[in-house]
């Protein structure tokens, strides 16, 4: 879970550290996939909760994706189906 918060917390230019409120993984090919949403209060983005996407390795996140509205989170969460994983 650590991992998971400190890869968004980088990746995001969202200042006030937003809360995963989910996540879920699976695992293929050897790579770890991540997907969830986090919470925010921040303005820069147009929806108050964003879909996330990446890769856990070695005990390392890398975020892929980060929802910034409905559109954005749609091709998110899609991703994360394509992977297997549903978080509906």
């Amino acid at each position: 879970m650590n991992a998971v918060k400190h890869g968004i917390y980088s990746y995001s230019v969202i200042k006030d550290k937003p809360k995963v409120r989910i996540f879920k993984a699976t695992s293929s090919g050897g790579e770890v996939y991540v997907c969830g949403w986090i919470d925010s209060e921040s303005k820069i983005y147009r929806a108050p909760e964003q879909a996330f996407t990446g890769i856990l390795s070695a005990g390392q996140f890398s975020a892929e994706r980060i929802g910034k509205d409905a559109n954005t989170n749609a091709i998110v969460v899609a991703k994360c189906h394509e992977r297997g994983i549903s978080i509906l």
